[in-house]
């Protein structure tokens, strides 16, 4: 969201379909974030960045190339946080790689300070 609002965008949300019940959920989440917005990013800018209020879902089998590419980056991102939480290093070869480059060159950082954690990381 905050990059769309920077660059003046505006995108759309795509998720991988899972099964009946965990689409719903999804979809009540994602229509409840996009009407009241979050603790830190109001509904307004959900409003004015996103092509769409309804959520669109497309099963594995579809093989969406953004998709994947999520897959190859959320994981080793996520992975990573969890074992800075609880004081581990994370020893995935690709993962470390990805992390490297996330950190180096995509997360947003502090200007005062360069610090990732609350701007590029939650």
């Amino acid at each position: 969201m905050q990059w769309l609002e920077r660059t003046g965008n505006v995108g759309d949300v795509l998720a991988e379909s899972r099964g009946k019940k965990e689409n719903m959920q999804l979809e009540k989440a994602y229509s409840y974030v996009f009407k009241n917005g979050t603790d830190h990013v109001p509904a307004s800018l959900f409003q004015k960045r996103l092509s769409s209020k309804d959520l669109k879902l497309q099963p594995k089998t579809a093989n969406v190339t953004g998709l994947q590419l999520v897959d190859l980056i959320a994981n080793p991102s996520c992975r990573d946080l969890i074992c800075r939480k609880m004081g581990q290093v994370m020893l995935a070869p690709y993962g470390t790689r990805v992390v490297a480059i996330l950190t180096k060159n995509k997360y947003l950082k502090s200007p005062a300070s360069g610090k990732i954690e609350g701007w590029g990381t939650k």
